[in-house]
C-alpha cells in the first residue's frame, strides 16, 4: 500500500489534546477503508482525509479516542457497528 503524507494543524485546548486526536485520526485512517470512514463522516467523497478531518470536527477528544480505541482493539464491537451501518 502506498503511503501520503499531509501537514495539518490540529485546534487542541493544549498539545497533549492534539496529539491525542492525531494518533486517533492515525490509527482510524489505517484501520478503517475510504468507504467506511466516508459513511461514517456522511461523505460522499472518496477521500480518507476528508472524511477524517470532518470527524475530528464532529467528535470532541474523548469521543475521537474513545472511536480509535474501538477500531484498534475491539473487533467484535466494530463488526457489530459495521453490520448496523452497512458496511
Amino acid at each position: 500500500m502506498n503511503k501520503y503524507s499531509y501537514d495539518m494543524a490540529i485546534a487542541a485546548s493544549s498539545e497533549a489534546e492534539a496529539d491525542t486526536k492525531m494518533q486517533a485520526l492515525t490509527t482510524l485512517a489505517s484501520k478503517l477503508s475510504a468507504k467506511e470512514l466516508e459513511k461514517l463522516a456522511d461523505s460522499n467523497k472518496d477521500s480518507k482525509m476528508r472524511s477524517l478531518m470532518i470527524l475530528l470536527f464532529r467528535l470532541n477528544t474523548q469521543e475521537l479516542k474513545r472511536f480509535a480505541e474501538v477500531v484498534e482493539k475491539e473487533p467484535l464491537t466494530l463488526a457489530f457497528a459495521k453490520k448496523h451501518l452497512g458496511l
